[in-house]
């Protein structure tokens, strides 16, 4: 590992298989982005690993900590008390609204995190029609809040969908739109002030049906 990648731990995570059946909220999203924009907009400095154009669960993604740190970390996430015969699958999302009372989710809340986005695909309705989301205009790249297990693993936050997005789906990752958001998240406050930035900001993205339909991903929650 170079540069800050060493400051959240442990060693690069290998990529996995996706799981294919019936869709789950972000179960796909690019990290497509130019180097010289993500240093721009994150403060990010040191040598920067390769970015994954596609990212699955169990694949791995760049996730940026505090004062700039990042590393390459799994997506999705392993109960301790879960199947330990190698076939769990892992949990990629958890809903903001109530971290606070799920044994899986409580002793990671000041563990924040947050995964730097291009776009990311979401299934509309029972026919399953794939979405492309992305930021509005100028508006990129997006930053969305996630909680680090500790390890070499990583789950993204969702909230009640807004505005056009609820249209795609009624729920959607919690994004932070600006950098006091991202300060608030990512900063030393304890999780009853850093959950304020946990609101839905469905008028900074533009959702556009895919030309070509592919099958959804797995649902893993």
């Amino acid at each position: 590992m170079t540069g800050k990648e060493t400051a959240l731990g442990g060693s690069p995570p290998r990529t996995g298989q996706p799981v294919t059946g019936a869709p789950a909220i972000c179960s796909r999203f690019s990290q497509s982005i130019p180097e010289d924009a993500l240093r721009r907009r994150f403060g990010l400095s040191g040598p920067l690993p390769p970015l994954p154009a596609l990212v699955r669960p169990t694949d791995a993604a760049l996730v940026i900590g505090s004062r700039g740190q990042f590393r390459l970390l799994r997506f999705g996430v392993l109960a301790a008390w879960g199947d330990t015969s190698g076939t769990q699958k892992p949990v990629i999302n958890a809903r903001s609204e109530t971290l606070r009372d799920k044994p899986l989710f409580r002793g990671w809340l000041e563990q924040r995190v947050a995964v730097p986005m291009a776009g990311y695909d979401e299934w509309q309705g029972e026919d399953k029609r794939l979405h492309h989301v992305g930021p509005r205009g100028d508006d990129g790249p997006l930053l969305a809040a996630a909680l680090w297990d500790g390890g070499e693993r990583f789950c993204l936050l969702t909230c009640a969908a807004d505005g056009a997005m609820a249209e795609v789906h009624h729920r959607m990752p919690v994004f932070l739109p600006d950098a006091q958001a991202a300060t608030l998240w990512l900063g030393p406050y304890p999780f009853a002030q850093a959950q304020g930035a946990l609101r839905p900001h469905s008028g900074m993205l533009h959702a556009t049906p895919a030309p070509v339909q592919l099958p959804a991903q797995g649902r893993l929650l």
